[in-house]
């Protein structure tokens, strides 16, 4: 599998998996045993991730069909480990609302760019073989993930008084390291023009008009200060 595009990927998403489910379980015992929300906090805090994911799927729906896939996941696989280590930041419901947007609009862009990378790589008369591949690495991932966590955790040292935290400090990590190895040896399956990863993330957003009038208000802000010069 190693020797192909198409098997590189699918030995990439096992492991990323992996990394994410090392504390992907640990999230919920942590909210509701730790940080004391109740079931309705825990639901509206779900809740803000589903809902980013699916708003988010039309934005990097676009940048797939432009960017292409590969360009999707490497730029999502830069979101995607800071996840997990926000949580060390703090543990308010505001913040961590905030984190899971942020989750939902990372996971979004790397799923859809992923389904998709296994139709454009894969060989058309082989790509069930290939589909039934990606699908048994990624949840053997999950499923190794989970289990080694669980064994893992409790003899972790603590993180601000937490195992949980220490989970999600290695998982983020472990996440960033597979990305950097693995992934500059993933290249596109469609010819697609290059574009940056600036531009692939805030094309289209206004950002060049709010831009803009930023540097329309600097202007007369200094009129105004060499106007008021003697």
């Amino acid at each position: 599998m190693s020797s192909s595009n198409i098997g590189r990927f699918i030995i990439f998403s096992g492991l990323i998996y992996f990394a994410t489910n090392l504390s992907g379980p640990f999230f919920t015992p942590y909210m509701l045993n730790e940080l004391k929300f109740n079931y309705l906090t825990y639901t509206i805090i779900n809740s803000a991730s589903a809902l980013t994911t699916l708003g988010s799927m039309t934005y990097w729906g676009k940048r797939s069909d432009r960017a292409g896939t590969a360009k999707v996941i490497k730029t999502t696989m830069l979101l995607v480990p800071l996840v997990p280590i926000a949580w060390l930041i703090s543990g308010n419901i505001y913040w961590i609302i905030l984190v899971q947007v942020f989750s939902g609009f990372a996971w979004a862009g790397f799923g859809l760019a992923s389904t998709i990378f296994i139709f454009d790589a894969s060989p058309q008369n082989d790509r069930t073989r290939y589909i039934a591949l990606f699908n048994a690495m990624s949840f053997g991932g999950v499923f190794l993930g989970a289990l080694v966590g669980g064994m893992v955790t409790p003899l972790l040292p603590q993180i601000k008084h937490s195992q949980f935290l220490t989970i999600f400090l290695i998982s983020g990590v472990a996440r960033m390291m597979v990305g950097i190895i693995l992934l500059p040896r993933i290249s596109e399956a469609r010819n697609v023009p290059e574009i940056s990863t600036r531009r692939l993330l805030f094309e289209g957003l206004g950002l060049t008009k709010i831009r803009g009038l930023q540097r329309y208000i600097s202007r007369q802000i200094s009129r105004l200060k060499n106007r008021r010069q003697p």
